[in-house]
């Protein structure tokens, strides 16, 4: 890992530490299952604009831009990438916000790690090398005292949208994994498009179905801004940087990044929101990034060599 690769991962996952932050300024204002079709059509309309520009002006092809594997193994896992990260997941996570503060979904992310490198194990058969564990013990210790589970530092309100939560981490861990697998034969690009479309059109029926579709005029400038944020942004742009990495970086790697999340997401939440955050936060903060420091000090010195 190179350190341009090294910038862009962590530029996405300060990205991601933010959406919290913007989910739960649109959540005020719609329900969940409504933010969370906003957020994935907002970054599907963006994504489809671009191919059409692409396509209209610059020769492209629909194909660069949407797959459709003929082999039963490869549709079922763009399926999955779909339903999992862009449908089930963001309602999971809107919904739970509903009820629970933007840094309790912030502490709840450093689950996603754990879970990616479990599913990695599973379905890729990538175990973690000497310097993964290290950094990933590291990381944990902060992350036990970032929640609060030793010395007490952290105040979770532990509410039924935490639950949702933590579900909400199975579908992004399933993208990390997935795509991993994928991007070793297909296009990221035609990966995420393809992902999108299932995504924001499951996400369309259920709306359909179970709710009602939102009032845009609702949003204001602030909306706005965090719709953008979250779609374009957040969604669009970064999965498609972590799909473009995934080629040529293990999923513990990429996996160990993600404990950037939520320190950057509980201290947005401090700084704006007034929301809680204890000194053994403080410290369960330094404890992760000194973790996050030591693998990215040891994948850059194999990479100069």
């Amino acid at each position: 890992m190179n350190r341009k690769v090294l910038l862009l991962l962590i530029l996405c996952n300060f990205i991601w530490a933010t959406n919290p932050l913007m989910g739960k300024i649109l959540v005020g204002r719609f329900t969940g299952v409504q933010v969370a079709w906003i957020r994935y059509m907002g970054a599907f309309a963006s994504f489809f604009a671009m191919a059409g520009v692409a396509v209209l002006g610059f020769g492209k092809k629909w194909s660069d831009f949407f797959l459709w594997p003929r082999e039963l193994r490869p549709l079922l896992q763009i399926i999955l990438v779909g339903l999992g990260p862009f449908a089930f997941s963001p309602i999971m996570q809107f919904v739970g916000l509903e009820t629970a503060q933007s840094m309790d979904n912030s502490v709840l992310l450093a689950t996603e790690p754990l879970l990616t490198v479990w599913m990695a194990w599973l379905v890729l058969g990538e175990k973690m090398t000497r310097n993964h564990w290290i950094s990933m013990a590291i990381a944990l210790i902060g992350f036990l005292l970032f929640a609060g589970f030793v010395g007490g530092g952290a105040e979770i309100s532990f509410s039924f949208g935490l639950f949702f939560l933590i579900f909400a981490q199975l579908g992004e861990g399933m993208y990390s994994v997935l795509t991993r697998r994928l991007v070793q034969n297909h296009s990221p690009l035609a990966i995420l498009g393809t992902g999108l479309l299932i995504g924001a059109t499951t996400l369309t029926l259920f709306v359909f179905s179970f709710e009602q579709f939102p009032d845009l005029s609702r949003l204001g400038r602030s909306g706005l801004g965090a719709a953008l944020w979250l779609g374009p942004l957040g969604s669009t742009l970064t999965y498609f940087i972590w799909a473009s990495i995934a080629r040529t970086v293990d999923v513990p790697t990429l996996a160990i990044t993600l404990f950037i999340q939520p320190v950057v997401g509980a201290f947005l939440g401090y700084w704006v929101l007034h929301e809680t955050l204890a000194p053994m936060q403080v410290l369960g903060a330094l404890f992760i990034l000194a973790g996050f420091l030591y693998l990215s000090r040891k994948e850059l010195r194999v990479d100069a060599h």
